[in-house]
Formats: structure tokens, sequence, C-alpha cells
């Protein structure tokens, strides 16, 4: 069954597009029009339309192109139309094509190019007829409802059509009695008419022969349709071939499809070859004849007319006159895949187990293997080009090599074994493309579930096909290389090589795509692909890296070859481009080493202009905020001064407000543009510097609550289309908004919007996460803020939090969730571990505590909107608890923990908070600690199981789960203190040295079966640790470094 994006080359379209031609001349010398024409030719639909559209306001096209933009745009969205899977898609693009079409003929009444505007809309009908009519004959669908739809859009087209034949005949009709040797200084306004005539007729002609799809194949209703078309297009044949020979050509050509589709294909030979004997010149005539050949080579080698050798002599004669402008034209793509069927075809009969002793004899082995290999080279550029054949072909390719293997020995040369390899490497770009665009198509919203099965079974052949083609090709490429010689041509063996580095790279065997790459770039580097091969090479590096920092495991080998890689790069390619591609590259490389100066060394020798470099420019910005922020948290005597502080905020700043300003210069908004502006105003944020951050949020061309608010056509694109990134954009203005308060009622109330968007935006849970994070976002941004900026942010902070808990929203078990882990977060950003409780801490705590026994006593009475089920109740339970802690309630605390834990006690959070709270009663007496390390209760009868476990039981039950690798890591740290603290206060000097030799014990254990000891931070606390308890015990203070190096090692927590 033909599809509706293949219609045009296989049943007539295309052949009245040559009239269109004749009506209006291409503007060959208007670059704007040219290359337009080369984005469509290319099948660059989508780019060629924002070229068009960029058109409408741009200076830079002249009034005639900008004239007829809408006809352009009209015939662009259709070929965009065409080439989507999901036919919703494809209905929004032809709407829009209909829309600009009408514009077009409204606004050029009476000049000749509006009918080339009505004969679009004539086609864009009869697509979007046979789109139905596709989808009506796959399962499940409703056949009438879809059937009665094409109807009506043929008759739409008919409609059109009639209106074109009536202005045409009127037209012509002035010109009776026209006499062109009497009339000469008329004949071109008498042709035109004559044209016009004709080609309605032929247009009119198509669009009943279509109609015949309608009916089922070989029904009295398709049958009766066919000879109606027939008909009409022997009339035209009649009645013009005197006066228009090309015209009644061209309906003899259409004649015989009809025939030909009715089942008659001996009538339709019959007609074909009167359609070539036509002359070649001009070339006019040329294409009718090459689709005539196309025609005819397809009923040639149908076994009722059963002339094979025809289509093969004949077209094959013809394919070779095939011009270089013409090799990925799609009538001589399809004529070469008709002539490379027919030998096949000529094979499978000589090869038929039926056919005589004489048949099989006049087409020997050799010659069956010659005729195999002739059709994999005719055949070969079908399926590598765009084409309604490009399926068909790969299939035929694909068909044809594996005979060709199973005839032939296994290959005895380089050249063979090359040759081979290459006719199945050579259709794999286009089966992967294939495959990527099913994966978009199955991800679009709102699929219907008989197109989420034929896509998925699309999708299964595809990746089967691939899977199955790739070993093939690897093996004939290694075979190859294992056959080269001297003598054989080095580009050639340099092509084998990069082909294979681009296969093991497509399934992701990164170590041999990075060796052969490596090797073609250190050996070979001006080979063909050797810059591909170099940038194959760079990219399988970097995936590994990425590996390897996913796993938490030691990726210093990868980030050294990438630097070398990325140098020799350099060093081989001295142009501008890639001199400027090769030092971002760099410097992202040693952004992710941490070597941040060496970084911005590589950035300054990138041009400004050069696209690339305002990103790296913000990654490193990025990077130098995270170390900011880092260096902030340290304790006194570890942190750097203020001033050396101030200087690497300012400078991680400047880069992302320069890295903004380049892509402000370069005109376009893009996503980019948006992600650095949300960037630098969560910087501005965490930098308690909320002032600044509100008017890059709130930017008019590229603030992402702007664009959010707009429904920007920027933020449909799938980098902004999810969710997250709508949840995320508010919670960042919030930040925003709730650090300005102070006492700004306009500031409140957008605050107060901003809330009610997010609410409406997400389901509880999700707005329950969403406001927790924000809660743990505002910890970190307390513990950043200079002390004033610290009680002007909070004090805001608590204003807005006070007026959500009991305004409108005080039954609402969300808001007040939020509000509860806020004021929590408030109270620990003005707690310092190991020192007394601020009055400040007191009184948030004391707010935390109302607002989380308000929730108790709403749930109590049921009238909490929605009601939380029993595990969030749990957890604000927890919360109270952790402040009872806090503020020294620690029987209150315990009773808390011991009743939640009696329930839940795989509560992780709960158990954590528990065990610290005992830490934190170690500070008043010791023995606390051993209880923070192995659980349980003071008094608690012997034998009972404890429902508090401790570090000790926390690390155990975390250890083998990679979701609480962190917990795991922080269990053990928390251990290593708590031996520390018993050993400091001991007095015993014997006891005193076993709790500090165990702290060591422990951190040693983690430091030789986790060399990354849970990420940076929490490695540069054991470090510190350390040294306080060589300290403690008379030891050389050299911290972690006592240990020795760490051991080649990689985590193996959740293995």
């Amino acid at each position: 069954m033909k599809t509706a994006r293949a219609w045009r080359i296989a049943i007539g379209f295309p052949l009245l597009a040559a009239f269109a031609s004749l009506s209006v001349p291409a503007a060959a010398g208007e670059p704007a029009a040219e290359f337009l024409k080369a984005l469509r030719q290319a099948g660059y639909h989508d780019i060629a339309l924002e070229y068009l559209e960029k058109a409408k306001t741009s200076k830079a096209f002249d009034d005639e192109f900008k004239a007829n933009l809408p006809y352009e745009l009209g015939s662009t969205l259709i070929d965009l139309a065409q080439v989507q899977r999901i036919e919703r898609t494809r209905d929004d693009y032809f709407n829009r094509a209909i829309a600009e079409f009408t514009n077009f003929i409204k606004a050029n009444a009476g000049k000749p190019r509006v009918n080339d505007a009505r004969n679009r809309l004539t086609e864009l009908n009869v697509i979007r007829a046979l789109s139905r009519i596709d989808r009506a004959a796959t399962p499940g669908a409703d056949k009438a409802k879809l059937l009665g739809e094409a109807k009506a859009f043929f008759d739409e087209a008919q409609k059109i059509v009639d209106e074109q034949m009536k202005e045409a005949d009127a037209a012509f009709a002035k010109f009776k009695g026209f006499d062109p040797k009497k009339d000469k200084d008329k004949e071109g306004e008498h042709n035109a008419a004559l044209f016009d005539v004709v080609w309605s007729r032929l247009q009119g002609g198509q669009v009943e022969y279509l109609r015949a799809r309608l009916h089922a194949v070989g029904s009295n209703e398709h049958t009766a349709q066919l000879k109606k078309a027939a008909a009409g297009f022997n009339k035209i044949y009649t009645d013009y071939q005197k006066l228009y020979y090309y015209g009644s050509m061209k309906a003899r050509l259409s004649e015989g499809r009809c025939y030909q589709d009715m089942g008659d294909v001996k009538q339709a030979a019959t007609l074909y070859d009167e359609c070539l004997g036509a002359p070649a010149d001009p070339d006019i005539f040329r294409d009718l004849k090459t689709k005539a050949f196309v025609y005819a080579c397809e009923v040639w080698i149908d076994p009722k007319v059963n002339k094979a050798e025809s289509a093969s002599e004949r077209g094959g004669e013809w394919l070779i006159q095939a011009r270089p402008n013409e090799l990925k034209d799609h009538d001589w793509l399809a004529l070469r895949y008709f002539v490379a069927r027919s030998k096949e075809e000529i094979v499978k009969k000589a090869t038929n187990p039926k056919a005589t002793k004489e048949e099989s004899a006049a087409v020997n082995p050799a010659m069956r293997q010659q005729l195999i290999s002739d059709a994999i080279s005719i055949v070969r550029p079908v399926a590598a080009n765009p084409n309604p054949y490009r399926t068909k072909g790969q299939e035929l390719l694909d068909r044809l090599a594996g005979q060709e293997s199973k005839n032939r020995e296994e290959p005895k040369t380089f050249a063979e074994a090359k040759q081979r390899g290459d006719d199945l490497f050579g259709s794999l770009p286009s089966k992967m493309f294939l495959l990527d665009k099913l994966k978009e198509d199955l991800a679009l919203p709102n699929n219907p579930p008989e197109e989420i099965k034929r896509i998925k079974d699309e999708l299964a052949a595809a990746e089967k096909a691939i899977t199955e083609m790739q070993p093939q090709v690897i093996d004939l490429y290694r075979l190859a290389l294992s056959l080269a010689r001297p003598t054989d041509k080095l580009d050639d063996v340099n092509t084998v090589r990069f082909n294979l580095c681009l296969i093991y790279y497509q399934q992701d065997k990164l170590y041999e795509a990075a060796a052969i790459g490596e090797f073609l770039l250190r050996r070979y580097p001006q080979s063909p692909g050797g810059r591909n091969a170099a940038k194959i090479a760079l990219a399988s590096w970097s995936k590994l890296n990425g590996l390897r920092t996913q796993k938490k495991e030691d990726n210093k080998f990868e980030l050294a070859r990438m630097a070398g890689v990325a140098r020799l790069i350099l060093t081989t390619w001295t142009d501008k481009e890639t001199a400027n591609d090769t030092n971002v590259l760099i410097a992202n490389i040693y952004i992710e080493q941490g070597d941040y100066a060496k970084a911005e060394e590589h950035l300054n020798k990138v041009a400004d202009e050069f696209p690339k470099k305002a990103a790296a420019m913000m990654s490193l910005g990025q990077a130098l905020s995270r170390e900011y922020f880092t260096k902030k948290r340290l304790p006194d005597g570890e942190r750097p001064a203020d001033a050396e502080l101030e200087a690497l905020m300012a400078k991680a700043q400047a880069l992302i407000e320069g890295s903004i300003k380049q892509m402000e210069d370069q005109g376009a908004v893009t996503p980019n543009l948006v992600n650095a502006a949300y960037t630098l105003a969560q910087i501005y944020i965490d930098d308690a510097k909320q002032a600044k951050a509100i008017p890059l949020v709130e930017h008019a061309k590229y603030g992402p609550l702007t664009l959010l608010e707009a429904n920007s056509p920027l933020v449909q694109e799938p980098n902004f289309k999810h969710p997250d990134f709508a949840i995320a954009t508010y919670n960042l203005a919030l930040r925003a908004y709730i650090g300005s308060i102070g006492d700004n009622p306009e500031v409140m109330a957008k605050a107060e919007k901003t809330i009610g968007k997010l609410e409406k935006l997400v389901d509880t849970e999700a707005l329950l996460f969403s406001y927790t994070r924000m809660a743990l976002e505002l910890k970190k941004q307390l513990a950043a803020a200079p002390e004033a900026q610290k009680q002007s942010i909070a004090s805001g902070y608590s204003k807005f939090l006070a007026k959500m808990r009991d305004g409108g929203n005080a039954n609402k078990y969300d808001t007040l969730a939020y509000v509860l882990k806020s004021f929590e977060g408030l109270a620990e950003g003005f707690t310092d571990e190991g020192k007394p409780l601020s009055a400040q801490a007191k009184g948030y705590y004391a707010e935390a505590v109302k607002t989380g026994e308000k929730i108790v006593s709403l749930a109590d009475e049921k009238k909490l909107d929605p009601a939380p089920d029993e595990m969030k109740m749990l957890a604000v339970r927890a919360v109270l608890a952790k402040c009872a802690s806090r503020t020294g309630q620690f029987d209150t605390a315990l009773d808390m923990y011991e009743a939640i834990l009696g329930a839940k006690p795989y509560m992780l959070s709960v158990q954590v908070d528990a065990a610290m709270a005992y830490q934190q009663m170690g500070r008043e007496d010791s023995k606390y600690y051993k209880y923070a390390l192995s659980g349980g209760r003071p008094g608690a009868p012997s034998g009972e199981k404890p429902k508090i476990w401790g570090w000790t039981q926390i690390s155990k039950v975390t250890l083998k789960n990679a979701k609480y690798i962190d917990t795991f890591h922080e269990s053990r740290y928390q251990m290593a203190v708590c031996y520390y603290e018993l050993g400091r206060v001991t007095e015993k000097e014997s006891t005193k040295n076993i709790y500090l030799n165990n702290a060591k014990k422990a951190t040693m254990a983690i430091y030789r079966q986790f060399p990354t000891m849970g990420g940076p931070e929490l490695k540069a606390k054991y470090d510190r640790l350390m040294k306080l308890v060589q300290k403690e015990l008379g030891e050389k203070q050299q911290g972690l470094a006592e240990f020795g190096p760490p051991p080649a090692a990689t985590d193996q927590a959740a293995k």
C-alpha cells in the first residue's frame, strides 16, 4: 500500500508539477530563492520554514521575494507536513498552509501565480484525502468516518479544479478563430490560455483517478472509477494531440497508469510504449520519458507481462543517460529501483526450481553473479538518498547483498571485503535516521493507541535490522583490514578504519571507537575522515568520562585522554574554527578537572563571536560559584579570607554576565540564553542578592518566568517543555520574591501569585517535593548570606510563611507542609553546630512547632485538604520531633522518634534525625555518643529490639542500596565523629586511645574501600576529622595522607 507521502512520485502530481514550472519562471538569479530551493531539495523543510519566517521582518530580502512569501510558506508547510508521521501534526501544518495560500490568493487576484497557489491547494486536499484513506486501512480505525473525510477532501479539490477549468475555458474562448500566422503578437497569450485549459483538465483527471482509492482494490466501484478516469485522460489525449502534444502525452501516461491499477498491465505497457516514443528533447519531454520508463519497467517486471529483460536492457540504457544534476532526482532514483528489481527477477527466473533447462542455461552462474553485482551498484543510491523508494531500495540492497554473500566465497582481497562492507554500511545511516524519527514520534503526547502500536512495531523492526547488520559490517571491515596490502590505496584502508570507528561509537563500544579514532588522529590526520575520527575519539573519551563520573568512579585516565586528544587536535588543525572549537572543549575538560585557571586561559583564546564560548563561560561561572559556596561553608580557620571569597564570586558572576551579553549580541533568544539567565538568577539568590535576580527572571526577552507565562514557542522546545522547567522557574521566582519582600506589598503579591501558579501546575505530591526542595535551598541561602542580609531575608520570608499558614490556604496540606519545612529551614539557617541555639533559631523552631501542631490538629478533625496519608503525617511528626530535639526537649523528641519508628522502622530520614539527636545529647553527656552509634533507649527492657538504630545499623542497612548511598556515607562519617568525641572527653589513656583509633579505623576502612569517600565535601570533612584525631593522639597532623595513596579501586557500595 502506498503511503500519502509517496503519492506524488508514484501516481502523477509530480508530472503535473512540470506545468506549474512553465507558468512562472524560477528566479534563478535570486540568491534567496536559490537558497530556499536548495534547502527544500535537501529535505531541510523545517529550516526552510524558519528561513521564511525570518524573511517576514528582515530587510535583507527584496519586495518581490516578500510578496511571494505566503506562497512559499504554504509550499514549505505542505512539504513539511508530508514528512510528519503523526496525523495530528500533519493536519496542523496543512491548516497553516491553507491559511497562507488563501492570503496569497486574496492579495494577488488576477496575477499569474494565483493559479499556482490554487494548484497547491488542490494538491494539499488530495494529500489529505490519501492520508485519511491510509489511516482507514489500519486495524481498529473508524473506516466509515475516515473515508467520508477523504471524500470531502476530494470534493474540495474537485471544486477548485472546476473553478479553474471554467476560468480557463472562458479565457481560451476569446481566441476562437485564432490564426498563428495572422495573430503572431497574441501567440504567447494563446499558448498560455491553452496551457491552462489542458492543465486544469489533467488536474481534474488526477483527482478522478485518485478517487478510486476510496474503494477496495478490484471491487466494481474501484474499476468503474478507474475506467472513468482513463476515459477522461483518453479524451484529453484525443482532443489536444495536435494542439498541445506534450499535454496529450501526459494524459496518455496517466491513462496507462489507470489501466495498470485496473490490473490490465498489458494495455498499460502498450500505452507506456507509446510514451517512450516521445522525443528526448526538449528537457520537458525528457522528464516525461523518464517517468514513462519508471512506469514501464514496473509493468515489465510484472509476471503477467514477463518482460524483465526489457526493463533491464531498455531501462538500463536510459539510466546511463542520466545527467549529474539528475542523480538524486526522485524519478531517476525510482527508475534505478525498478531496473535493479528487473535484474533480480531475471536471476530469480533462472534459479526457479520450475525453470526449464534452457531458461537456467540462458543465465549461467557467472551471469547471475554479474546481474546481482550490477543491481547492487544501481540500487545503492536509492537506499542512500531521500526518496519514496528509499525503504524498498534498502530492502532490495539487503536482499541482494545477502544473495551475493551466499553465492560468493569469502572475500579474498581487501577490495572485495571493503566493497561488501560498504554495501551494508551505506544503508545504516538511513536506518538509524528512521530509528531516531520513530523514537521522536513515539514520544509525542496524545498518540492514539493504533498509532503507538504501529510505531512500536516499526521501531522493533528497525532496531532488529540495525542490530543484525552492524556486526556483519564490522566483520567485513575487520577482514578487509587483515587482507590489506601495501598495494592497496591508503585512503581506502583509512576509510575502512573510520567507518569501523563510527560503527563502534554507534554501538557504544567506546574504547574501540576511541582507539581507532586516536590512531587515525596520530598517524593519518589528513586521511578521509581523519578529522571526524578525531572528534569521535574525543566524544568517546567524553562519554566514558561521563559514565565514570556518574558511577562516582576514578576518571583521571579518561580526563587525561580527553585533554591529550584535544591538544593534539589543536596542534594538527590550526584553522580558526577548529582552534575555537577545541579550546572550548579543553576549557570544559579543565572545568571538570577543577583546574579553573587553565580553563579560563583556554577560553581567553576563543573569539568572542564563537557561539560555543558563551556556554563554556557559563559552565566556568557555575563551577566557580559552586567553589565559592563550598569554601564559604568551611569552618573557621579553614575558610579563606572574605576578600578572596568575594573575588571568587565576583569572577563567577562576571563570567555568566559576560556569557549572557555575548548571547544577547548574537541576536537570537536561544535555550542557552534562557538557561544562562536562570543560572545567574539562581547564583544571585544563593548569594543573597535577590534584588538582582528579579530582573533576570522577569526579563522581557529571555526571562524564564516571562517566557513561561507568555507560553512562548521557545518553552515548547524539548529543553523546556517538560513540567520540571515550569516548576523550577516558579520556584526560582518565588525564592527571589520572598528574599526581597521586606515591607513591599507588591513583591508579597508577586510571591502569592507565583504560589498560586505552582499549585495549579502540579499535583500534591510534586508540589510537596517542590516545596521541600525550596526549603532546603533557603537553608543554603541563609548559610551563605552575611548576617545583615540573613536577618532581612528571614524576616521577609517568615512574614510570607505566616501569611500562608494563617491565610486563605490555612487548611491546605501541601501549603502547611511547605510552611512547616520552611520554618524548619529558617531555624536551621540560624543554628551553628556546636554553639548554643540563637534567639532567632528558637523563634523559628517555635513557629515550625506551631505549624506542625496545626497540621496534626486539622488532620485529627479531618479538615485537611487533601487528607494526608499515614506516611505524610509521620513525616510531620518527625519534623516536630526534630524541633523538640533542637530546642533541648530530648525526652519528648525521643518519645516521638520511637513512636514513629515503631510504626515505620525503615523511615531512614527519621533514623538519621534520631541518631543525630543522641549525638546532640552527647555534647552534654558523652554516654549518648554510644547510643548515637548503637541505638536503643536508656532504660529499655533487656532483649527488646531497639526502635532507634544508631549510625552503625543505618550504615549496614544502606550499604548495598544505591538509592541510599549518600545516607550510607553520612552514617559512616558520623560513626567516626562519635568515636572521636568519645576519645576526646575520655580521661583514661587506654580507653581514650581505643576510641580515637576506632575513629581512625572507621575512616581508613572507607578510604580503602571507597576512595571517593562520598564526594569532595565529605572527603574534606574526613580529612579535617583525622587531623583532630591525630592531634589528640599526639601524632603528625597529616589527615588522610597517613593512609597513603588511595587504591585504584572503585566504590563498591550498592553493587
